[in-house]
């Protein structure tokens, strides 16, 4: 970030193009969104690259560079990741396409479920509350001391993840109710083989795939349809806890594929 200030624009002009370049549509197109998809793709992966260049020399104490004089701030996951790629010999463009495709899905997909998770919760102040009760045991913010005039903003002292993603069932229900409700996400495959796809329903029509052919799933049809979800335009914070006599109540996605 520090180094490339203006990547995260360019992650979402990629976005923007995705449709687009999902399609396999050449540059020379003229089709301004699936230009800059294109030149913002070219981009990302050439500075992952260097990032990628850079992490390998730095994982066996070798000097990195003076452009990348913070790498000890890199955290575990990607480290982890540095070390899988140099046990199974991957490229430096491998490695740049694995963590391009991940920066990519992470923010694009996460922004837009972030603002409509905050705009369910704070919309309804019983929700906020019972939900601000659940995750107590798990999140701790401080205020610290003030040193200045202008006070500084409030700081998270403890965030137990596996806490949260294991003992607050409300919080996990309203993150799936988000994805049904808001993320209409598509799904789109390519088919490697010709074959059938038969619904459970004996009844219901059956569809022929051919090798070669593109599919796309708008999952918002099924999450909104009143045969899978009672009331299915209506936003249920509790609509996906499954509750339990002993109190170990749990949350999950059932039929759903967000």
């Amino acid at each position: 970030v520090n180094n490339f200030p203006d990547y995260i624009r360019d992650v979402f002009t990629l976005d923007d193009g995705f449709l687009m370049l999902a399609t396999g549509l050449p540059r020379w197109v003229p089709i301004p969104s699936l230009l800059k998809a294109h030149i913002a793709r070219r981009k990302l992966l050439d500075r992952l690259i260097q990032f990628e260049i850079a992490m390998d020399k730095w994982s066996v104490g070798e000097d990195p560079g003076s452009d990348w004089r913070d790498l000890d701030d890199v955290g575990p996951v990607v480290k982890g990741r540095i070390a899988l790629y140099r046990e199974y010999g991957l490229s430096m463009e491998a490695r740049a396409s694995v963590e391009h495709a991940l920066l990519w899905a992470a923010n694009a997909n996460s922004n837009g479920v972030v603002f409509w998770m905050l705009e369910r919760i704070y919309s309804d102040k019983a929700l906020l509350a019972l939900l601000r009760e659940e995750i107590e045991p798990y999140v701790r913010a401080v205020q610290p001391k003030q040193e200045f005039i202008v006070p500084d903003a409030p700081r998270l002292e403890k965030v137990d993840v596996d806490g949260l993603c294991a003992n607050c069932p409300l919080l996990k229900s309203c993150y799936i109710e988000v994805l049904r409700l808001d993320a209409a996400s598509w799904s789109l495959k390519v088919a490697k083989q010709d074959f059938v796809l038969t619904p459970r329903d004996k009844e219901a029509q059956s569809y022929q795939f051919r090798k070669g052919e593109y599919m796309h799933v708008a999952h918002d049809l099924y999450n909104t349809d009143p045969n899978a979800f009672e009331n299915p335009d209506v936003f249920k914070a509790d609509r996906h806890v499954k509750y339990d006599e002993n109190g170990k109540d749990t949350a999950d996605m059932g039929s759903m594929r967000p």
